[in-house]
């Protein structure tokens, strides 16, 4: 099909006068984070179509480089027709955020899947925060004016995914975090080489729901394939009522299986090696484990009991089967790995301290996994000797948070005066944060540089004043309420 039966006639490359330009489609390209945000897949058949039956193209809208910025799908159709010149706005943006900012707004009431409105989330999220440092330099290059200081919002942690929830049309907030995790997981399986988990992942949460898609991050790989294969089919309706007919196909594999194998006998559905939980139908003199898990150590027929390896316990207690719940039919995995980000939540029980308990809330990363089961968590300022029952951890931690830890411990280690460890442990205790306590963090490190640039004699901190500061009292002006 020909160039100019399929755009609009007496728009000239040359006049001034006009509000487009014509532009070879081969001399543009797209923004390079179209792709990321909204994938690189899309089929054009149907637009194709329109241009031809219609005989009219909208106009792009792309930077004086020829960066495309509105118009990426009529872009790949003008290609696919072969046309020679397409209308596009040029626009000079005054940097890569309003060029964002710009490709976002273009793509407001285009119809998306979940998982292109997680990603824009991301992307406005990343523009607030450019955005607050940007208000926060101007305030400081204010001459002897004082500059103007945001306080800690008084809300709670969900204001910012509340509000990322509503800009982007995911619900509620808690439905973005749980969405966004999705994605996360997703992205970490594809780079791991896992292109097939991350694909059922993103397919559960575009076609299914967010829930659906959420209760499959616990699970492993393989489980998850099969999982997701039962939704999809429709034989099963949620991940539970799946993981239900997994294990009962399971039990009766088991069961039918040649009763001279040695390795892993059966009982009543249960075989050594199997991770079970304690049900709500334990017995009065079982009652202090229900919700433990354990390992199924041994198989006693002749008692008709089950003997457990307790997770959190150095001991082995025997049930009868209908004490227990099936829960992963392979050998145990833990609960938490070296690694994992985790909040600690210690009820009262005899092994905590009073010291440990003082930590309630706060996140940590486990640094080490003890062969009874204890868990050590380093919190900065020293290192927790707990149990996975005092632990939550966090299911698929942002990038964000991964950082903000880093960053927090790291400063954690220091000697800091209470007004700095007062800022930690806000920002200790939460897993989002808002542009404005990310610039916060960013200010008391700026006081406490590197280990190269920093004099003992002042206990770490820089021996310049902070920019737009008298001294580090002053600067911490920016927390009083």
């Amino acid at each position: 099909m020909g160039s100019s039966s399929a755009l609009p006639a007496g728009l000239d490359h040359h006049s001034p006068s006009q509000l487009f330009t014509q532009i070879d489609p081969k001399g543009l390209k797209p923004h390079p984070r179209n792709s990321s945000i909204y994938g690189k897949e899309e089929n054009v058949d149907s637009l194709i179509e329109m241009i031809k039956t219609s005989r009219w193209f909208k106009p792009l809208v792309a930077t004086p480089a020829g960066t495309i910025i509105s118009g990426h799908r009529r872009w790949k159709a003008a290609l696919e027709l072969g046309l020679e010149s397409v209308p596009v706005e040029v626009i000079e943006f005054p940097d890569e955020w309003a060029e964002l900012e710009a490709l976002l707004l273009e793509n407001a009431s285009r119809l998306k899947t979940t998982e292109q409105k997680v990603r824009e989330g991301e992307a406005w999220q990343e523009l607030e925060v450019s955005k607050a440092k940007i208000r926060q330099k101007s305030h400081l290059k204010v001459g002897d004016e004082a500059p103007v200081r945001e306080n800690f919002p008084a809300r709670e942690r969900g204001r910012v995914r509340d509000a990322i929830a509503s800009r982007v049309g995911i619900g509620s907030g808690r439905t973005y975090q749980k969405a966004a995790k999705v994605v996360t997981r997703s992205d970490q399986e594809a780079v791991l080489g896992h292109k097939e988990v991350a694909q059922v992942l993103l397919k559960t949460l575009n076609e299914q729901s967010v829930d659906a898609a959420h209760a499959l991050l616990k699970k492993p790989p393989e489980e998850m394939m099969e999982i997701a294969e039962l939704i999809t089919s429709g034989k099963a309706k949620s991940p539970r009522q799946a993981l239900k007919m997994i294990n009962q196909n399971n039990s009766a594999a088991d069961n039918n299986a040649d009763s001279s194998e040695p390795s892993k006998p059966c009982f009543a559905g249960f075989s050594v090696g199997d991770w079970v939980e304690i049900s709500e139908n334990a017995h009065a003199h079982n009652k202090t484990y229900v919700g433990q898990r354990g390992r199924v150590e041994q198989l006693l027929a002749a008692e008709k009991q089950i003997s457990v390896s307790i997770e959190a316990l150095a001991d082995k207690i025997r049930f009868e089967p209908c004490e227990l719940c099936l829960l992963v039919r392979s050998a145990p995995q833990n609960p938490v790995r070296t690694g994992d980000i985790v909040f600690i939540h210690i009820e009262r029980h005899e092994a905590a301290s009073p010291e440990q308990r003082k930590w309630n809330g706060f996140w940590g990363k486990v640094t080490k996994i003890g062969e009874m089961g204890s868990v050590s968590i380093d919190v900065g300022s020293e290192s927790l000797q707990l149990f996975p029952r005092d632990l939550k951890p966090v299911d698929v931690p942002s990038g964000e948070l991964l950082q903000v830890v880093e960053r927090v411990l790291h400063l954690r280690r220091l000697k800091l005066d209470e007004m700095e460890q007062n800022m930690l442990d806000w920002l200790q205790r939460r897993e989002w944060f808002s542009p404005n306590q990310l610039i916060h963090l960013e200010t008391i490190e700026k006081l406490y540089p590197g280990p190269s640039n920093r004099d003992p004699s002042t206990n770490g901190k820089s021996n310049g004043h902070h920019p737009g500061y008298s001294s580090a009292e002053t600067h911490f002006n920016v927390y009083r309420r």
